[in-house]
């Protein structure tokens, strides 16, 4: 058996690492709830779930990012909180992302130079 040296060369410029590295899944269509926080934000009242439908469809690519910083630094975290824990806090950061409080935030808020 006779192997032509010629013939066996690899050119690494024909090789396509895209598809040899892990793809991330597509991000969720503006306005829609990341994936695995459909039943953290279900848990939330029907009044906070539309502030939350409200504010993912005007968030800016900056927001995006900051919402997106915040969702990865609390993933370890995650699992040890309740579907209520989550979706309060989620709704929390996307407020103060958006800048955005509801009235039960405000009812919340106490005025110590009062």
């Amino acid at each position: 058996m006779q192997i032509n040296s010629q013939s066996s060369s690899i050119n690494m410029a024909d090789i396509n690492l895209d598809s040899t590295q892990q793809r991330r899944p597509p991000p969720p269509p503006q306005g829609s709830v990341p994936p695995g926080l459909e039943s953290s934000v279900a848990s939330l009242s029907s009044e906070q779930q539309e502030q939350v439908t409200s504010m993912l469809s005007s968030l800016s690519k900056d927001q995006q990012e900051e919402l997106k910083s915040f969702l990865d630094s609390n993933k370890s975290q995650a699992s040890t909180l309740s579907d209520g824990e989550k979706g309060s806090q989620f709704f929390s950061a996307l407020s103060e992302i958006t800048g955005q409080t509801s009235s039960s935030d405000s009812l919340q808020t106490v005025d110590t130079y009062a």
